[in-house]
């Protein structure tokens, strides 16, 4: 079944044993999570949840998400788009005894009750790919960043020491 209107809570087991499909548009807006982090919210997430079972026998979501958001950058504070493509698989467990048991493949979705709330699925694995720190590139970017941040000259010192000690070198000289 392919759905392209939102449902509120969802049940991962059931959909998994009809191997149902959701698929949509969910506005950036409605993220309560994500919307304080982004400079501009006016645009969508594009999503696609396909439930399944494995040879295991484990509910497995594969979800993909893809979204342009609008975010400040961290140097110069201005606006600037940052894309999202995401895909994962997510199997369904009970607790985290059940979660290190999953092949590295799997992350796990740890369910306390029998559904799950779409929207909030969806803006976890949104949140999750947002960098801490957005940035332009340094040609890309308005502020200036201080020479030496981008020396080189640290990069040629080995050691962790190897500074302490050019510093103290030249306290002597």
């Amino acid at each position: 079944m392919n759905s392209t209107h939102l449902r509120k809570n969802i049940n991962p087991v059931q959909l998994a044993k009809q191997t149902e499909e959701i698929q949509g548009k969910l506005p950036l807006i409605d993220c309560e999570r994500l919307d304080p982090l982004l400079r501009e919210s006016g645009a969508s997430v594009d999503f696609l949840l396909q439930f399944m079972q494995d040879d295991a026998m484990r509910t497995i979501v594969r979800m993909s998400v893809s979204a342009e958001c609008i975010v400040e950058c961290g140097r110069c504070l201005r606006p600037m788009p940052y894309q999202i493509a995401h895909s994962v698989e997510l199997a369904v467990v009970a607790n985290n005894d059940e979660a290190s048991e999953l092949p590295s493949s799997y992350e796990p979705l740890l369910l306390t009750e029998s559904v799950v709330d779409l929207v909030s699925l969806i803006e976890d694995e949104l949140l999750l790919n947002l960098p801490v720190m957005p940035s332009h590139s340094e040609s890309e970017c308005s502020a200036s960043i201080p020479r030496q941040w981008t020396s080189n000259e640290t990069e040629k010192l080995s050691g962790p020491f190897a500074i302490l000690k050019k510093l103290s070198d030249s306290n002597f000289e």
